[in-house]
């Protein structure tokens, strides 16, 4: 009896370092960039329909079925537009999209409303890359891309921009058939690269900085949120610009490394 109760607890203590050293590894973060890049992702990339993204600028209806033939779905954008001319120029104070529908079978699933989730105003002009023309028009862009990486695209919107600009996420739930508004841990989500290993896929995000440091985030993608994984900041000013400073901190907020590299 006794060898059981020591195997028991060998594997307790094995399965908790194991578990330390995963979390404390430092990951290969990548540098800014507007392009996301991935790593390991073929798999899911063969699955995946490529799409443009939408230009929105009347009531549209869209067969979404047209996209991905796996999705039976409709959406009925619901556009309002708000004008004010003045000096020869055209403002606007209006969001453009203020809800969309989602319809099955043609009975209408559900109804988002935007106005308390959006801030930012209509664009006022888009181009078209077949005959290279720039439209001079109110519109809304409505990006579709796969977020969680599940091989279905999922709708974003551009929610506002202070010091950058984010989107509000709404992730298409195959069983339910729908699209839902993303968990909160999507808030402000920036990717910038996936990572996709045989046990989880690493979602890395700018998570905000300035012209001397840049803090990374790094996430781990759990069917419909995100756990946080890890932290790394970049000091690019530390001790009067003659070093760089790389700190790296794991889910719970401790330090893991911390390096001083010098210019």
């Amino acid at each position: 009896m006794k060898s059981y109760y020591l195997l028991f607890i060998l594997f307790v203590i094995y399965g908790y370092t194991f578990a330390q050293s995963e979390t404390n590894k430092i990951l290969d973060y990548p540098s800014y960039s507007d392009t996301i890049s991935y790593s390991g992702c073929d798999e899911i990339f063969a699955k995946t329909p490529k799409a443009e993204d939408l230009i929105i600028y009347s009531d549209s209806i869209i067969d979404f079925q047209n996209i991905d033939t796996r999705v039976p779905l409709k959406l009925k954008f619901n556009w309002v537009f708000e004008g004010i001319n003045f000096d020869g120029y055209t403002g606007y104070n209006s969001i453009g999209v203020e809800s969309f529908e989602i319809i099955k079978d043609n009975q209408r699933k559900d109804k988002i409303d935007l106005v308390d989730l959006i801030n930012m105003d209509a664009d006022y002009d888009y181009y078209i890359e077949e005959t290279e023309e720039v439209k001079d028009v109110p519109n809304k862009r409505i990006y579709l891309t796969d977020l969680n990486l599940d091989s279905y695209l999922d709708i974003g919107i551009t929610e506002g921009c202070g010091k950058s600009c984010h989107k509000i996420y709404f992730l298409y739930n195959p069983i339910k058939q729908t699209f839902q508004k993303a968990h909160k841990s999507y808030n402000f989500i920036r990717p910038i690269k996936y990572e996709c290993q045989d046990d989880k896929i690493i979602l890395y995000s700018y998570a905000g900085g300035s012209a001397w440091y840049t803090i990374y985030h790094a996430k781990i993608i759990r069917q419909d949120s995100l756990e946080f994984y890890q932290k790394f900041e970049f000091n690019a000013g530390y001790q009067g610009e003659k070093y760089c400073l790389h700190i790296y901190e794991n889910a719970i907020g401790d330090s893991i490394k911390i390096d001083t590299i010098p210019k």
